[in-house]
C-alpha cells in the first residue's frame, strides 16, 4: 500500500469511528434512547455479596445503578441499569395501547428502609407497644430493614400505591394490561392476590413489579446465604426470627 494510500484509509477509519461514536447512546446521559429495541442479555451477576442484598450500599456510586430518566418516574431514584432499559420498552408498549406507566418507587437501600420502618413503628406505640404485633402491622405493606426487595434496585412501585387504585377504571386497565404483558419484558408480580395461591407474606400489592432475570438471582442468594443473627441495626429487629421474615416475607413471593 503506497504512502497515499494509507493517509486515505487512517482518515476514513477516523472518520467511521467518529460516527459510531456520535450515534451510540452515551451512559449516564439524560433519557435512555429510543434506540434500544431488544432487552439487554442478562448474565450471571457474579458480584453479589450479603451487604448488597441487605441493602447496605449507596446506589448512587454503584456501577450496576443508573439515575432513572425523568420521563420514566414521579421523582428522583436509582434502579440498575438493565432495569430501567427494560421498563422503557414496557412503558412505550403500554403506551401503543393507551396505557400509561410511571414509577413512582424504586431503589431503597438499608438506611432508607431503615427510616420508613421506624417512623411507622414510632407511630405504632401507642396501639401495639414495642411489640411483635406492631412488626406485624408494618409487615402489611412495608418490608423490615434488610429483607426489602427495593434494596436490589430491580422492583419498582407503579402509578399508585393504594390498593383500591387497581380495582376499577384507569387502575384496573392498567394492572390487567401488566398482568398479561409484562412478563414479556422480564417482570412479575411478586405479591400477587392471594387466590393465586401465595399464602404467605405481605399483602397483594398490585403495583409492586420485579425485574426477574436479576431479583430471581438475589432471592436464591439471599436464601442460601443470609441469617437472623444478620438482621440488626433498627428497631424491632429482634422480632424478625419469630416474624419469619426470611421464609415467609423474603420468600413469600409469587414465581411465575
Amino acid at each position: 500500500m503506497n504512502h497515499r494510500a494509507v493517509i486515505v484509509f487512517s482518515i476514513f477509519t477516523i472518520s467511521v469511528s467518529y460516527l459510531i461514536a456520535t450515534k451510540l447512546p452515551k451512559e449516564g446521559a439524560k433519557g435512555v434512547s429510543n434506540s434500544f429495541t431488544q432487552i439487554s442479555e442478562t448474565t450471571k451477576d457474579t458480584s453479589i455479596t450479603k451487604a448488597f442484598v441487605m441493602g447496605r450500599f449507596t446506589p448512587q456510586t454503584h456501577v450496576r445503578f443508573q439515575l432513572v430518566p425523568e420521563h420514566l418516574c414521579s421523582k428522583s431514584m436509582y434502579l440498575q441499569k438493565e432495569v430501567i432499559v427494560a421498563f422503557q420498552q414496557m412503558k412505550l408498549s403500554a403506551a401503543s395501547e393507551g396505557v400509561s406507566l410511571r414509577i413512582i418507587s424504586g431503589t431503597r437501600n438499608f438506611w432508607e428502609q431503615k427510616s420508613i420502618w421506624e417512623r411507622k413503628w414510632n407511630a405504632n406505640l401507642q396501639s401495639y407497644g414495642a411489640s411483635a404485633n406492631n412488626a406485624r402491622e408494618i409487615l402489611k405493606y412495608s418490608s423490615m430493614p434488610s429483607s426489602s426487595r427495593h434494596h436490589w434496585g430491580t422492583d419498582i412501585d407503579i402509578n399508585n400505591l393504594s390498593p383500591t387504585y387497581f380495582t376499577t377504571g384507569k387502575g384496573l386497565k392498567e394492572v390487567l394490561w401488566l398482568r398479561k404483558n409484562a412478563n414479556k419484558f422480564g417482570f412479575i408480580e411478586v405479591y400477587s392476590p392471594r387466590a393465586s395461591g401465595r399464602l404467605t407474606g405481605y399483602e397483594p400489592e398490585a403495583w409492586h413489579w420485579s425485574y426477574s432475570p436479576l431479583s430471581s438471582q438475589y432471592l436464591e442468594y439471599y436464601n442460601q446465604n443470609i441469617q437472623y443473627t444478620d438482621f440488626k441495626g433498627f428497631t424491632g429487629c429482634e422480632w424478625a426470627k419469630e416474624l419469619r421474615i426470611i421464609e415467609d416475607f423474603v420468600s413469600g413471593v409469587s414465581r411465575k
